[in-house]
């Protein structure tokens, strides 16, 4: 049989597993909960740096392809250049890739 954790009384008796997961003070189930929620956060916040350099890449091959008159960068093909990248074209200037809107 089966038992949780404090059930002992009703003739139960728990496993040497479940008495040392039993035995762990409250204090650090919470410090795992905080540790796991900080990697979350963590993982997350590289995420959106990723996505942040990829849009900046976007804007300065886009804009080179404008001024090189189709011979370098890249094409408008998701067709956002105006709404990524501002309304009279690059946000971030030719050679600043690593700057943020």
């Amino acid at each position: 049989m089966t038992c949780w954790p404090n059930t002992e009384t009703f003739g139960c008796k728990m496993t040497r597993g479940q008495k040392m997961l039993n035995e762990i003070p409250e204090y650090l189930w919470a410090l795992l909960a905080v540790l796991i929620l900080a990697m979350y956060s963590w993982a997350a916040d590289g995420e959106m740096q990723d996505e942040l350099d990829e849009q900046a890449l976007y804007c300065k091959m886009t804009a080179m392809y404008e001024a090189s008159g189709g011979e370098n960068g890249w094409p408008d093909y998701r067709g956002q250049r105006k709404q990524l990248c501002g309304v009279a074209g690059v946000k971030h200037g030719a050679g600043h890739s690593n700057e943020h809107p």
